[in-house]
This record gives structure tokens, sequence and C-alpha cells, in this order.
């Protein structure tokens, strides 16, 4: 693996540990509160984008073949989209759902 390679897949996961720490620390808000389960899946989406990137640099390691590696890689990467544009497409809906029923609420 050549070093720019390498401080790529470094900077894949620190960029994914910061993003578990924020969506664990958002999820634990006021906001967070009412929207838990979709936090949870943002951190879970982290998680999969960062192991992406782990096993890219750990799979010289293990012995993985670079076509498993690359595969694998892959695959979490797009399971990390989907994820994200699940919650970026759904977060929304849920939070006009809930700010059109607080509306509802204030109305005498």
């Amino acid at each position: 693996m050549d070093l720019f390679t390498l401080s790529f897949d470094i900077l894949g996961v620190l960029i994914s540990v910061g993003f578990i720490y924020v969506t664990i620390v958002s999820s634990r808000s006021l906001i967070g509160s009412f929207f838990k389960q979709y936090y949870r899946l943002m951190t879970v989406a982290a998680i999969f984008f960062g192991s992406g990137f782990v096993l890219e640099i750990l799979g010289g390691v293990v012995g993985l073949s670079v076509d498993t590696k690359d595969v694998i890689h892959h695959i979490l990467l797009i399971g990390a989209g989907i994820m994200f544009t699940y919650t970026g497409v759904v977060l929304p809906k849920e939070a006009a759902k809930l700010s059109g029923a607080s509306e509802a609420l204030k109305k005498p």
C-alpha cells in the first residue's frame, strides 16, 4: 500500500470517528431524543463507513487479497451511503410531521 492511499484511509477513519462522536452526542440532545432511531442509524452508517477504511488499512496485515478487500470495502461504503441517504430523506419529513402536530396543538 502506498503512502497516498494510506493517508486517505487514515483520513476516512478519522472522519468517521468524528462523525460517530457527533451523532452520539447529538442523539443525547433534546432533538435527538425525538429522533433517536435516525441518530442511531446515522451512527451505524458512520461505523460502516469507518469499518471500510479500517479494513483497507488492516487488510494487508490480516492477509486478505486486494480483490476481497476492495469488494468488502465498497459494500460497506455503499451500505453507509444508503443509510445516510435514507436518514437524510426521512428525517426532515418526520421533523415536518412533528412540527405540524405541535402547530396544531398551539391553535385554540
